[in-house]
């Protein structure tokens, strides 16, 4: 796909795009016809395998990496949005699953998920049953749909390495929610396996230092773990894995700074693993057209960098390693391990390392091999450590050059050969190797062991009952013909000289070795040759071990100029064992017999002769026998491996599941227990706000009742003086109408009535001042201004409400002005406005003979005058007889006869 093509789809999708939401798995159907012509068939299997998932991890549904892709007609998603209260610009603004609404739609075209699906329908509970959904319009362009299908069925199940790596990252992170979720991605045994790795905390932080590389983890499968744990090469694994990220540290040096790790991607790594381009041309050109064409690191675009990255690829020493390379190399250790292994002997709980050089104890004079039967003495000192690691890398190479006699495990078969045959186990073999390593200082108890055997004599009976089996059993003199006949010969020679390094394809570098290489490690794998100073020009087999045993158990040389002078080899001491032969069997006259009797021994020989060629064919058959059994043993115990883990894990689930239960119970039980604290709670809150609400009301009752009692009691008291005051007026008023009707003197008139209103007037104030006595709050302001003469300050800013009549004095300019009664709104002043004064106004018991005196200069502008601040008692002086409210009817009656009076 070009650039612009993808760039047309990118942006016709994003055209069609309608939002996310959360649809309800009956609404999810999968019968839109390029799903039917293009999605995979359904897979039990595979439902099955999610709703594993779904119990360990859940199902999460609001991962971005779960959402399925559906199409929608737009009818029913306008109907859908319009139910919800949506638009459809603020569905398509929505990008986040937990933020997508929940939409009620009739149908739903789904391009991808269906095993998702319909695990989650046999996983989730009936009420909770919906998925999150990233719709389309149903007017999508075909290719769209297409492109989103297939991209889709791009997205494979996560690989091994993959989650390896997640698992590892996110352990170190230290998120553990995240890592559990990649754990459950493991199915089998993989996550008990892999636990069994990270506890060895060494080789785990060796596979930490690699997590940055991506790229190096691709080709991983957990699948061969088993193999690893059983290794017990723990030193040799974690060499290696050091070597790995010491070599892609090296190839992303820029500089004086290292490149970022992420640059390498799989597709980078799968094609320069196992590349040696430092010794090849032909890797080298390769790899330099691989740069070239961009396929190698295309995340790098600055040509310097890319440059310094080809720099640093071809001047890597040997092979390019990798983590897929590391279980390559695995596979051809297994069969030399499971050898060691058992020439250490016993139930091991240590490496194989550690294991050997507790029973190491240095031979006297270190020698080296040169062939199988020849060694040489190293001439230059070697510390005990120095020569340790040498007879224990000697070691390694004898079961390397020997593992398919010394094991079951065959070579590689070459392409469109046969399948090799099992040739071991081999007990002579296994005594060789015996004797050579205590010959190396390497006396464990099973080594020591082994090298005190004889099979030799075992073998020569088995093969003289084979070939003779009419016989009851075979002479002694017939075994040691046979044993003598068997010794090899013994030629003292230097280091075979190699064929030609050949280059050799990227398959046979790595992994189990192939049949005919077999043949040419038994030349190659001794230390002068794997060791030596010379350096190969090609991606040879030799460069491959050289490579493999220097990264493996470390880099050194050893060169001929080291070595003394050959000589057989110690540990094959024929003539020390054909003694031992010729005094351990028992030589009687049967013996004589036989050899005074040529007739006899001709006889033998000849009966040898005649069954040599049956023996072969039996000997065949039983190797084909050994190995089926071998492979039977092997796949039987691999089974009971399995049965015993399932078992075990059965039981773990039980017990997990037994304490998830008693743990659900135990929540119920708290939970009710939590419900009737919280209800106890809540009636409590409930009667304490109730005796609250009663203690308020009831105090309230009493602070009005107290306050209507005093009210009453003043009322009570007012309405007596009132009374009192009304009929004394009433008399006076009917004896004065006498006194006019009867032409008594006007003046006198007047001036008793003068008297008399000054008596009233003393009445009238004396209620006032008791009136006003009742206010505690403003009886000391009244007597203070009273007593003190001048203006002084009663209270600020208001004037009292129930003053029918109030004279208003300025102090300045002792200008008067009159408010007329409560309902007025200004007074005024010789032309000039006081303030608003019904907005100052407040409740107060102030008589009808009150005055007050102003000490502040009104203004001219009412909306501008500001409160009376300062006030002050003053006798009464005028009073209009329109504006009396209280006990004035009897003064206007007055008034008006005696202007009666003085008119008449």
């Amino acid at each position: 796909m070009s650039f612009s093509s993808a760039n047309s789809l990118a942006s016709q999708q994003a055209t069609s795009h309608r939002g996310l939401a959360r649809v309800s798995l009956d609404s999810l159907h999968f019968e839109h016809p390029l799903v039917l012509e293009k999605h995979r068939n359904e897979s039990l299997d595979n439902v099955q395998r999610l709703e594993k998932i779904f119990e360990r991890s859940g199902c999460l549904r609001l991962h971005d990496e779960n959402i399925l892709n559906a199409v929608v007609r737009e009818d029913d998603l306008a109907t859908a949005l319009s139910r919800s209260n949506l638009t459809a610009a603020a569905l398509r603004r929505i990008i986040s699953a937990t933020d997508a609404p929940a939409l009620h739609l009739e149908k739903v075209s789904c391009l991808t998920g269906l095993h998702r699906i319909r695990a989650a329908d046999r996983f989730l509970d009936p009420n909770d049953k919906w998925w999150t959904v990233r719709l389309f319009s149903n007017d999508t362009p075909q290719p769209v749909l297409c492109h989103i299908i297939e991209s889709y069925a791009n997205e494979q199940k996560p690989r091994d390495g993959d989650i390896f790596r997640k698992i590892r990252y996110y352990h170190r992170e230290k998120d553990a929610e995240a890592e559990n979720r990649w754990w459950a991605r493991l199915d089998k045994s993989k996550p008990k396996d892999l636990r069994q790795l990270l506890k060895r905390h060494k080789l785990a932080s060796a596979f930490d230092a690699l997590i940055d590389f991506p790229g190096l983890w691709a080709k991983i499968q957990l699948g061969a773990l088993h193999r690893l744990l059983t290794l017990k090469c723990d030193e040799e694994m974690i060499r290696y894995l050091n070597h790995v990220a010491l070599t892609w540290t090296t190839i992303l040096k820029y500089e004086s700074t290292t490149m970022s790790p992420s640059i390498v991607d799989a597709v980078t790594v799968n094609h320069l693993e196992l590349l040696a381009p430092n010794h090849s041309k032909i890797d080298r050109d390769l790899l330099l057209d691989l740069m070239d064409r961009q396929i190698l690191f295309p995340s790098v675009i600055d040509n310097q960098q890319r440059r310094a990255l080809a720099s640093n690829l071809c001047a890597t020493i040997g092979l390019i390693p990798s983590l897929w390379t590391f279980f390559e190399v695995l596979k051809y250790l297994e069969p030399m391990c499971e050898i060691l292994k058992d020439l250490i002997g016993g139930k091991q709980k240590r490496t194989i390392h550690s294991s050997l050089m507790a029973n190491y104890y240095p031979p006297a004079t270190p020698m080296v091999q040169i062939s199988d039967t020849t060694e040489a003495e190293i001439t230059i000192p070697l510390s005990k450590a120095e020569a340790a690691k040498v007879s224990y890398i000697e070691l390694w190479a004898f079961c390397g050059r020997h593992f398919d006699g010394l094991t079951a495990f065959t070579p590689r078969k070459e392409i469109n050969g046969t399948k090799p045959l099992v040739k071991g186990p081999n007990s002579v073999l296994w005594h060789h190797l015996a004797k050579f390593a205590v010959s190396r200082g390497f006396k464990t108890k099973r080594a020591q062991e082994l090298a005190a055997t004889d099979p030799y004599t075992q073998l020569a009976r088995e093969y003289l009952y084979k070939a003779n089996p009419i016989c009851a059993s075979p002479k002694d003199s017939q075994v040691r013909r046979v044993v003598h006949a068997s010794y090899p010969e013994v030629n003292i020679r230097g280091p075979e000289t190699l064929p030609e390094a050949l280059h050799i394809t990227k398959e046979r570098r790595s992994g189990r070795t192939f049949e005919s290489d077999l043949e040419y490690d038994k030349k190659l794998l001794f230390l002068p040759h794997v060791y030596g100073s010379d350096n190969p020009e090609e991606a040879s087999l030799r460069l491959s071990r050289r490579y493999l045993f220097s990264t493996l158990f470390g880099n050194f040389q050893l060169q001929h100029e080291m070595l003394g002078t050959h000589k057989a080899s110690a540990f094959l001491n024929l003539g020390a064992e054909l003694m031992e032969l010729d005094t351990t069997i028992d030589c009687g006259p049967e013996a004589g017999a036989y050899t005074d009797s040529d007739d006899e021994m001709s006889q033998t020989v000849a009966s040898q002769e005649h069954y040599q060629k049956m023996l072969l064919e039996k000997e065949e058959q039983v190797r084909e026998l050994e190995r089926q059994i071998e492979v039977t043993e092997y796949e039987k115990s691999n089974l009971l491996s399995e049965r015993d883990a399932l078992y075990a894990e059965q039981q773990k689930n039980a017990a997990i599941s037994q304490q998830i239960t008693d743990l659900q119970r135990r929540r119920s039980v708290l939970e009710g227990e939590v419900n009737q604290v919280r209800a106890e709670n809540l009636r409590i809150n409930q009667q304490a706000v109730e005796i609250r609400n009663k203690a308020s009301d009831l105090q309230r009752m009493l602070q009005l009742e107290g306050a209507n009692s005093s009210r009453e009691l003043e009322v009570l008291k007012l309405r007596e003086r009132s009374t009192g005051s009304q009929a004394s007026n009433v008399a006076q008023t009917k004896g004065r109408r006498k006194a006019i009707k009867g032409h008594e003197n006007p003046f006198k008139i007047i001036k008793k009535k003068d008297e008399d209103l000054k008596a009233i007037k003393e009445k009238e104030e004396a209620v006032s001042s008791a009136l006003v006595l009742k206010e505690p709050t403003y009886e000391d302001k009244i007597q203070t201004a009273l007593s003190g003469g001048g203006a002084q300050e009663i209270w600020k800013g208001r004037l009292p409400v129930n003053n029918p009549v109030c004279f208003v004095i300025d102090s300045v300019d002792q200008q008067v002005g009159r408010f007329i009664g409560t309902d007025a709104r200004r007074a005024t002043i010789e032309g000039k406005f006081l303030p608003d004064v019904s907005s100052y106004l407040q409740t107060g018991f102030w008589g009808p003979k009150t005055m007050l005196l102003s000490t502040e200069q009104p203004a001219e502008d009412p909306a501008s005058a500001v409160g009376i601040t300062n006030t002050m008692m003053v006798p009464w002086e005028e009073i209009d007889s329109s504006e009396s409210e209280m006990g004035l009817d009897m003064e206007d009656e007055i008034n008006n006869a005696g202007m009666r009076d003085i008119g008449a």
